[in-house]
This record gives C-alpha cells, structure tokens and sequence, in this order.
C-alpha cells in the first residue's frame, strides 16, 4: 500500500530484509520486488545507506546476479488511472522499463471499483506492457476494517458498495456475508472481461474465513459446511514386536499378506491418542479368500 501520490511509487523499492542469495538458499523462486512503507513514525521513505534507490536497481540487480532463477513480481496501482495525464503517462514509463528490465508479473494493490481496473489494465497494454496482470483481491471482513484499508490505500470505493454495507456494518458476520457476494460478483467481471486476466490474487490479512467464504463463492473450493470426525483415527501399521502387532487404530483397512495371514487393520473405536495393541489371540485363524484373517485382542496401552 502507499502512501501519497508525491512519491513515484511504482518506481521505488527498499532492500530486502532477506538478501537474493539467502532466498535462494531457502529454495525461493518467486520474488516480489517492493519498496515497503516507510518505518514506524515516519512519513516519508529514505533510502538506506548503500541500498537501492529505485524498483528497477533491484530488478536489474536480481537478473544480473540469478539470470533467470528466479521469476520477479512487482506491484501495480489501478489507482494510478485516476492520476492527471502527466502523472499517469510517468507511472507507466516507470512501470515499462521495470518490465523491461527482467520483471515477470504484475501484482496490483487492492482495489474495489472494476471499471477502474479494467482502464487501467488497457492503459498498461496501451503502453506495450504484455506480462500477466494479477488482480490483488482483499475480501471484506468488517467494516472497520474495510475503512481503515481503503482510506490508507487512498483507493476509490464504489458508492454502491457504501450503499450495502453501511446498513449493516454494526454486524460482522453481516457485513462479511454481503461483502463476500459483492466481492465475488467483482471477481466473476475481472475473470470475464476480455482484458487478459487470468487469476486472482487474495489479500487475506491473516483471517481465513473471509477469503474462504469468497473461495465457496466462487465455487473455487467445495463448499464442506462440517466435517464430522471419524470415531477412530486412521494412521497406519507402526511396526511389529515377536508376540504382538502394535497399531494405532484405522478403519477396516486390508493390510498386505504377512507369510500365509492376511492380517486387518481393525477399528477400534478408540477416538483417544493412546495407541492400541493388537496381540496374538488363538483360535481365531479364519479362512477368507483362501487365507486366513490373523485374530487380535485389543489393549490399549
């Protein structure tokens, strides 16, 4: 998120707090090359004593040390469309030497006014940006969560939405049940219109269930309302002892031939952590299949 329109934000970026080498030595492919928001207390953004100064420095750095290793991300402001022409005809400039520079993607800010959006994916294909777009999409949780995000992003909010959430916005569970359909129906235009774009982007802020709401929606993951546990717990065989088999308990699963036994793994009932022993019990070799179910006498340990 930004924080102002004095600053060309789309141009400038801080240090990691990570360098490359130590991503890549922790597997990382993806980089999204950020400058961040100023540090606690202060307005502005100042560069650290030696360290980039603009996107593109690290973009070029992160091509010139890994080539190609890694796929780089910057951000874009859908925002910006709203910009005097001058100003906007700059963002783009800055936005196109980034590409050109090695990026691989977009990932846009926030944003809730479609028609914003789409102007401004056309105004970045107009100036010869052809990478993916990807939409950042921050479901609404509550009200005042959703003001506060908006009013520091400085984003256009549609009347409309203010139009049926402001009723309700003493309710969370309200506010997020009917901002999870305005923000799928928002969702469904991005992915319909014919602008290229091609996935979703969410903003979850470490609360799940607003992005899993929109998620079932969209019918982009099954709607499960409960999942009723089993009375058992199904792990597998752990291992043998010359007298007894030790299990935790499973449901009825057929286990693989053990000489000329064929042995179940039987359920228990248990629904507890302790595991269960199975120990040999005479007289209950039963023919099966032509083999024989080895009998066992349950104890929990």
């Amino acid at each position: 998120m930004h924080s102002g329109y004095d600053t060309p934000f789309s141009r400038v970026c801080s240090t990691p707090i990570f360098s490359t080498q130590e991503a890549k030595q922790h597997g990382c492919r993806n980089v999204l090359a950020l400058r961040g928001d100023p540090p606690m207390g202060k307005d502005e953004w100042e560069a650290v004593e030696g360290g980039f100064v603009h996107g593109i420095d690290l973009v070029r750095h992160i091509r010139n040390e890994y080539d190609d290793y890694f796929d780089i991300a910057v951000a874009g402001f859908p925002q910006h469309i709203s910009l005097p022409p001058e100003d906007l005809e700059n963002e783009m400039r800055w936005l196109k030497e980034k590409v050109d520079a090695g990026v691989d993607f977009i990932f846009t800010q926030m944003f809730y006014d479609v028609e914003l959006f789409i102007d401004w994916v056309k105004a970045v294909r107009a100036a010869g940006i052809t990478i993916p777009i990807v939409p950042g999409i921050a479901p609404i949780q509550t009200w005042n969560g959703f003001q506060r995000a908006t009013t520091l992003a400085k984003i256009t909010v549609p009347q409309s939405i203010y139009d049926v959430l402001e009723p309700v916005k003493n309710d969370d569970e309200k506010v997020r049940e009917i901002g999870t359909r305005l923000v799928a129906d928002m969702c469904r235009r991005i992915l319909k219109e014919d602008v290229g774009i091609r996935g979703l982007h969410f903003y979850t802020m470490n609360l799940e269930k607003g992005t899993k709401m929109l998620l079932q929606e969209l019918n982009l993951v099954p709607r499960i309302e409960t999942i009723k546990p089993l009375p058992w717990r199904q792990v597998s065989l752990l291992f043998f002892q010359p007298n007894a088999l030790l299990f935790h308990a499973t449901h009825n699963s057929l286990l693989p031939l053990q000489g000329d036994k064929r042995l179940f793994d039987l359920s228990s009932g248990q629904t507890g952590q302790n595991p269960i022993s199975h120990e040999r019990k005479t007289g209950m070799n039963i023919p099966t299949d032509g083999s024989e179910i080895l009998g066992v006498r349950r104890m929990v340990i």
